[in-house]
C-alpha cells in the first residue's frame, strides 16, 4: 500500500466505539482489552505524538485484515500496524533465500513452504515436475514486520513467474494470488484422496468465497468450514490458538475427525495441540486422513 498515513489511520481507528472488535481473532482469543483494533490504534497514536508510552501492542496484529474487512470506511489498520512495526524492529540485512532445486523433469513446480516437505512427497513429485523448494520462514518475517515489501519481494523472487505450478504452504506471504496457486492444487492433487468427512480451515486472510472451489479441489465430503485465524505467525504462546477456538470446533466435530489446513504454521499448532491434522501437501504423502 502506497503513501500510507500511520497517524491519520490511528486517530481514525481511535474515535471508534470498536465497530470491528468481534471479527479480531487477537482480542477474541486474549479477551485483552489492549489488543483490541481501537485500542491498539490509541496507543499507537500516543505514541506517535509522545513517545511517553511502550509500543509494544503494534506486534500484537498478525495482519489477518479482519478488522480492516469489517470496517464500515476500510480504514487500513493492519497496513499502518506493518510499517509502524518497521520503524520498531531493528533493520537487518535482507538474504532473501533461492529456491532450492529437488530435481525431477517436466513441468515446473515451486512449493512455498515453511518447512520442508518429506522426501517422499519430492519423490513422487519430482517424478512428474521439475521440483524447486523455498523456505519461506524468514520472508514472512521481515514481511509482517515492514522490512521488505511486497514489490521488493516480487523483484527478488522474479524467477517465480517461470515456474507453471506453485503449491504454497505459508499465507502470510501474499507474493501470488489465490486464483494461481488454487489453480496448481486441482493440477497436482490426485483424485482418489480419501476424505469421507474432515474440517476444512482456511486462514481469515483467504475471502471465504473461495472455499467452494476449495471444496471440489479435496475429493470427500467436509463436516464444516472454519474460517478463522490461528495465530500461528504469533511468538507469543498466550496469543496462538486458545482453548476458547478449540471448544468451538468440538461443539461441532467429533474428536477423531482430522482437520485439513491451508497453512502449515496452523498445521503445526494443530499437532502439538493433539489434533490430527494436514495439509494439502501431506495429502500428496498420506493419500487419506
Amino acid at each position: 500500500m502506497k503513501n500510507v498515513n500511520m497517524e491519520e489511520i490511528f486517530t481514525t481507528c481511535s474515535l471508534c466505539p470498536g465497530i470491528c472488535i468481534s471479527s479480531c481473532p487477537i482480542y477474541m482469543t486474549t479477551r485483552l482489552r489492549s489488543a483490541s483494533p481501537n485500542s491498539i490504534a490509541r496507543i499507537m497514536l500516543r505514541y506517535l505524538r509522545y513517545k511517553d508510552i511502550d509500543p509494544y501492542v503494534a506486534f500484537y496484529c498478525n495482519y489477518c485484515k479482519n478488522c480492516e474487512k469489517h470496517c464500515p470506511i476500510n480504514n487500513a489498520l493492519p497496513e499502518a500496524l506493518r510499517l509502524m512495526r518497521k520503524e520498531l524492529v531493528k533493520e537487518v540485512k535482507l538474504e532473501i533465500p533461492e529456491p532450492t532445486y529437488l530435481g525431477g523433469e517436466g513441468k515446473k513446480l515451486i512449493i512455498l513452504s515453511p518447512k520442508r516437505p518429506s522426501n517422499k512427497i519430492v519423490k513422487e513429485l519430482s517424478g512428474r515436475y521439475e521440483t524447486y523448494w523455498l523456505d519461506t520462514e524468514r520472508i514472512t518475517y521481515y514481511y509482517l514486520n515492514g522490512l521488505l515489501e511486497i514489490d521488493d519481494m516480487k523483484e527478488k523472487l522474479s524467477a517465480l513467474s517461470a515456474y507453471a505450478y506453485i503449491l504454497l504452504e505459508d499465507l502470510d506471504l501474499p507474493i501470488i494470488s489465490y486464483d494461481r496457486v488454487l489453480g496448481s492444487f486441482e493440477e497436482i492433487l490426485d483424485k482418489d484422496i480419501k476424505c469421507e468427512k474432515y474440517v476444512l480451515h482456511i486462514p481469515c486472510r483467504i475471502d471465504p468465497s473461495v472455499s467452494e472451489r476449495i471444496e471440489n479441489i479435496i475429493s470427500g465430503r467436509s463436516m464444516m468450514t472454519t474460517n478463522e485465524c490461528s495465530g500461528a505467525y504469533l511468538s507469543s504462546e498466550r496469543l496462538k490458538i486458545s482453548d476458547l477456538f478449540f471448544r468451538e470446533l468440538k461443539r461441532n466435530i467429533d474428536e477423531n475427525v482430522p482437520i485439513i489446513t491451508l497453512c502449515r504454521r496452523s498445521q503445526m499448532l494443530f499437532s502439538r495441540k493433539g489434533v490430527r491434522s494436514y495439509t494439502l501437501l501431506d495429502l500428496l504423502e498420506v493419500r487419506t486422513c
